[in-house]
């Protein structure tokens, strides 16, 4: 089986790679914030009005979600995208950080 092929692009286990290798450095994240989570009934995925609720621009971006306390996600769900709009909500005492480049 030859997921390349399958695919129909040669970048695709190196797209892959990219995926696993953030997941891979997200683990010490994701067990810290599922621990906060169970002691304190908070949901681990979040809707971004739980932690904005005063954010009117919140509600024009409804797939995003919170991961935890310091992980936004704003998930591509248009078949095709190659732009994708996001909204970083203001925050108190800290910046926004880009998982991929790891610029603010």
């Amino acid at each position: 089986w030859n997921v390349a092929r399958v695919y129909g692009s040669a970048t695709v286990i190196e797209d892959f790679r990219g995926l696993v290798e953030l997941r891979q450095r997200l683990i010490p994240y994701l067990a810290e914030q599922a621990e906060i989570a169970c002691r304190t009934d908070r949901p681990l995925m979040r809707a971004l009005f739980f932690d904005y609720p005063r954010d009117p621009r919140i509600w024009d971006y409804p797939s995003q979600f919170l991961l935890g306390d310091e992980l936004l996600v704003s998930p591509v769900v248009e078949e095709g995208a190659r732009v994708w709009e996001t909204y970083l909500p203001e925050l108190t005492g800290g910046k926004w950080i880009d998982v991929w480049t790891v610029e603010s």
